[in-house]
């Protein structure tokens, strides 16, 4: 999220519950896994300790995970990380399924953004993985910087071959969200993890990470009526530890990302729904690089929960459904 002195009263009025704490949980009942001290890079249960595994072994699902909604520890950098786990009706623990990494905003929780957006839920309805984990003081160090807190690129790393080797996650099949300062986490992933992360869908997101390493799918969604992140960039720098994030536009960042996978220089575009329009760009086979725009859309999450003090949000398009449509046809 970038935010400027102009934007004070709607960063402090809605940045704080940013996919907001508002509407229905998970359907699934939540589960707590408790979990006791661990050296930096392992994961403790109330039964085990393991090691997160470099790479998954030919057979997955070591933990014995159940389907539904529980809440784990993952202990990287010293810090205990907590995320939400969804795993979809019918998991086995022995087939391999995809793998979404969802990051909630700026100042918000792993629970705000599931109420908000429901991304669990629609995940389980599609036999999809998600892993939606908490930032240390609620935010993301997308920026890479140690004055804002642990390195959550290698948190995020940990994280994947976790759930690669316990819940039976496809490393063919790894792929980011967010909203905000987590849409810029999950570019972020695809700049210094290409070769992990198949595809990201960043929303709302604000600046290109540098440097970037090409590889990863990109699908960007932003409403042309962003109060916080203007879609024309703008709005005013941030202070420290985050300086230097103050938005760019939405073009330049596309055309960034086209340039970096290959991709023609003028995208194609179309209306696909009431207020938006699609900009896709011819890429490399196997490469996907496009744009959801939505005229009027706010600081929003479209098909998500309504926050006035965010902008107007979209019912014309799920950003669940187009998200994870998008990251389907995309893998390693």
């Amino acid at each position: 999220m970038t935010s400027g002195p102009g934007l004070a009263a709607a960063v402090a009025a809605g940045a704080a519950a940013l996919i907001a704490g508002c509407g229905s949980g998970s359907g699934s009942a939540a589960r707590t896994t408790t979990m006791g001290a661990a050296p930096a890079g392992t994961v403790a249960t109330g039964r085990t300790t393991t090691g997160a595994a470099s790479a998954p072994p030919p057979s997955c699902g070591a933990r014995g995970f159940g389907a539904g909604t529980a809440r784990h520890t993952l202990v990287s950098d010293g810090f205990g990380r907590s995320f939400r786990l969804e795993l979809p009706p019918g998991y086995d623990g022995h087939h391999r399924l995809p793998l979404v990494l969802a990051f909630h905003g700026y100042q918000g929780s792993a629970d705000d953004f599931e109420r908000s957006t429901g991304l669990e839920r629609e995940g389980a309805r599609r036999a999809v993985i998600v892993a939606t984990p908490d930032g240390v003081a609620h935010q993301w160090n997308f920026v890479r910087r140690g004055a804002v807190g642990p390195d959550d690129v290698a948190f995020s790393a940990r994280l994947v071959r976790l759930l690669e080797h316990d819940a039976c996650a496809d490393s063919a099949r790894v792929y980011a969200t967010g909203i905000s300062d987590g849409g810029d986490m999950a570019d972020t992933l695809a700049c210094a993890l290409p070769a992990t992360f198949a595809a990201v869908a960043p929303v709302a997101a604000s600046v290109s990470p540098v440097p970037c390493a090409p590889g990863s799918s990109v699908l960007e969604i932003h409403g042309t009526g962003d109060p916080i992140v203007p879609y024309e960039g703008g709005g005013g720098d941030r202070p420290p530890p985050f300086n230097g994030t103050e938005a760019q536009p939405v073009s330049r960042r596309m055309a960034r990302w086209a340039t970096l996978n290959r991709c023609a220089a003028v995208p194609g575009r179309a209306a696909v729904a009431s207020g938006v329009v699609r900009s896709l760009w011819r890429c490399p086979a196997g490469v996907g690089v496009e744009l959801l725009t939505i005229v009027g859309g706010g600081h929003t999450w479209p098909g998500g929960v309504p926050d006035p003090r965010l902008g107007a949000t979209s019912t014309a398009i799920s950003a669940n459904r187009a998200i994870l449509r998008f990251f389907a046809a995309h893998r390693r």
